[in-house]
């Protein structure tokens, strides 16, 4: 996936602690610019002697107007990554009031103070900017000794929300990112321990911790505009710890290099694709028909299979007063029993050749935003978020990644001129989404080749909603 930064400016806060990220940004695009905030001069001092390209800023981020003036002296900033953090270790009986104090301070007022400053620059510039703020598992998953550090990340995580919503009308997105235990110079020492070490592992499907690039690629794409849809989310980095369009992936799978198997029960779709992209193998196949489409899908694919994605689905336009057995069954036959088909497949073969693989399953926002002419639709969405979870919690152990991608109504498609065909509806539905632009075939693609690239290789198990920021509203 090609990421681009050419020309922008980009602020990351914590920069001793990100001194990698850094790293990995200054070299990104020739002509980007990396402003790196600290409050230890000797981290900066360091960096800048190995990448003198990068601006360096020194301050007290538990110092509001320290930090203000010090920000406001590196605007204009394009992009920002808040990823400053502290954590004082208390058990709940004993916890001070300083430690609340300053985690709080570090964790959560600077992210606001920073956001603050960065936002309104980005507002009156009137650009489209993106905010990544680290966060942890630890917002999710309760961790002894961790009260107060917990606390700030739960509180992080629902405060971006907040500013997704609010921020997405000008276009600046923001998001977060949600690592395990990362396994940088300190946290290999931490959890070098096996006796330490192996509760926790036994509960990642994976099996293992994140790697510093695997937090590092996931900052970098949501800071992309390959993540352009992607808003209000919260991602997690922990190997599946909390999960205990079709033409367009085509093109994007081919133009990366990769040998594409085409599915589809309609030989004139298979046709149309053969002729734009002549590289496929195309196979005509009906996922409703099980021991058929086993016994092709068994026999044709490859046994070095890799990737996955489960696209096929199907609608049924009805009320609850409207709803036929027929409908349901055959949205239910399509959208659960034919993506359980074809991974139960593709899992068999990725399992005997040994290297592992990822699976993506194109789920939708009508999982959790309900549609009432969308019933049956909207439950196979919600099941299909549930078996994503389950499955990836089972392949874990086999290296095999599993996640979802949950797109809104996508402009330009079929369903998405069937539903909204009316202005009044399109409006509608521009009026409740943060973002101001409407979600392309093209951002779901680059989502889902995120997910299924090694920029992603400790994601497993999760939902992405690429929705402009509907669901995080």
């Amino acid at each position: 996936m090609d990421i681009n930064f050419e020309g922008k400016r980009i602020l990351v806060t914590g920069a001793g602690r990100g001194r990698q990220l850094c790293k990995v940004l200054a070299k990104s695009s020739p002509n980007v610019k990396v402003v790196a905030l600290s409050q230890t001069q000797a981290n900066l001092d360091s960096l800048k002697a190995e990448f003198p390209n990068v601006e360096t800023v020194c301050a007290d981020l538990g110092n509001w107007e320290e930090t203000r003036k010090a920000v406001e002296s590196v605007l204009p900033i394009d992009l920002l990554v808040n990823n400053a953090a502290i954590a004082v270790l208390q058990p709940v009986l004993e916890t001070t009031p300083e430690a609340i104090d300053d985690c709080f301070n570090v964790n959560v007022k600077s992210m606001v103070n920073v956001s603050q400053v960065v936002a309104k620059n980005m507002k009156d510039r009137k650009i489209a900017g993106s905010i990544v703020n680290i966060s942890s598992q630890a917002s999710q998953a309760a961790l002894k000794d961790h009260l107060v550090y917990c606390g700030t990340k739960g509180a992080l995580d629902i405060m971006t929300k907040v500013m997704a919503l609010e921020l997405g009308p000008f276009n600046i997105r923001c998001n977060t990112v949600n690592p395990t235990v990362v396994l940088t110079d300190m946290g290999r020492l931490g959890w070098s321990d096996p006796a330490k070490a192996g509760p926790m592992l036994s509960k990642i499907p994976l099996g293992r911790f994140a790697e510093v690039d695997d937090v590092l690629g996931a900052i970098i794409f949501l800071l992309s505009d390959k993540s352009a849809m992607i808003n209000g989310v919260t991602l997690p980095i922990d190997g599946g710890f909390l999960a205990c369009f079709g033409q367009a992936f085509v093109k994007d799978l081919v133009e990366q290099g990769a040998i594409v198997y085409a599915i589809s029960r309609t030989a004139s779709k298979l046709d149309e694709l053969k002729t734009k992209y002549p590289s496929i193998i195309p196979l005509l196949c009906d996922l409703t028909q099980w021991n058929e489409a086993e016994k092709i899908l068994t026999e044709n694919l490859p046994d070095d299979i890799e990737l996955l994605v489960n696209n096929a689905g199907a609608a049924s336009v009805e009320t609850l007063d409207e709803l036929t057995e027929d409908g349901v069954n055959q949205v239910l036959n399509i959208n659960i029993k034919g993506t359980l088909l074809t991974t139960k497949i593709v899992a068999k073969k990725m399992i005997a050749g040994g290297k592992g693989g990822s699976i993506v399953n194109i789920s939708s926002v009508g999982s959790d935003f309900p549609c009432t002419f969308l019933l049956a639709y909207s439950m196979t969405k919600a099941a299909l978020n549930r078996l994503t979870k389950t499955l990836a919690t089972q392949l874990g152990p086999h290296k095999i990644r599993v996640n979802s991608v949950n797109p809104t109504l996508v402009v330009d498609t079929t369903m998405g001129d069937f539903v909204f065909d009316t202005d009044e509806k399109k409006t509608m539905l521009k009026t409740i989404t943060p973002l101001p632009n409407p979600t392309t075939e093209q951002d779901v693609s680059d989502s889902v080749l995120f997910l299924l690239s090694e920029k992603s290789k400790a994601i497993t198990g999760q939902i992405l909603f690429v929705d402009g920021g509907l669901h995080g509203g």
